[in-house]
């Protein structure tokens, strides 16, 4: 089955932009649908939640930031999805010498992506193009789009 790394720009357009950016929590939303039918693997790390509480910080009332976060990851953890814990610091220092991307919390994503062999990082980050040369990047629908053309699907295990 094809694993793909689901980048935190992705989890928040699902969690908390369909008013506010209706494409992509609808392109989000295709994914985990997706995921929930057994077409495709999800795999979300620890590096995202940091990303979540933040997002949800900057635009819920102060008094609403810990009952809001809590219910979505509720939300989110109630999806088939592979958790995957913070990288060894060594194994976190030698991926890192492979690619150079500018934003931290990017590295460690990628890093994850490609410490988990996956087959593609779904984001909506354009910096992630910096990793294309060890690992596809696509957007939700350009890899659904993939999906549905077999002939051109990642490569399944």
């Amino acid at each position: 089955m094809t694993l793909v790394y689901l980048d935190s720009s992705v989890l928040i357009a699902y969690l908390y932009e369909e008013q506010s950016q209706p494409r992509k929590y609808e392109e989000a939303r295709s994914l985990f649908d997706a995921i929930r039918q057994g077409m495709v693997e999800g795999v979300v790390s620890f590096y995202a939640l940091p990303e979540l509480y933040a997002h949800v910080e900057q635009y819920q009332d102060a008094t609403q930031v810990n009952a809001y976060f809590r219910s979505s990851l509720v939300e989110l953890f109630s999806l088939p999805l592979v958790i995957a814990p913070f990288l060894d610091r060594s194994d976190l220092k030698n991926l890192r010498q492979q690619f150079t991307i500018s934003d931290p919390d990017d590295v460690r994503h990628a890093a994850t992506a490609i410490f988990k062999k996956c087959d593609a990082i779904i984001t909506f980050d354009h910096d992630f193009q910096q990793v294309l040369n060890l690992i596809p990047v696509y957007t939700p629908a350009e890899f659904l789009a993939t999906l549905k053309r077999p002939e051109s699907a990642p490569d399944s295990e």
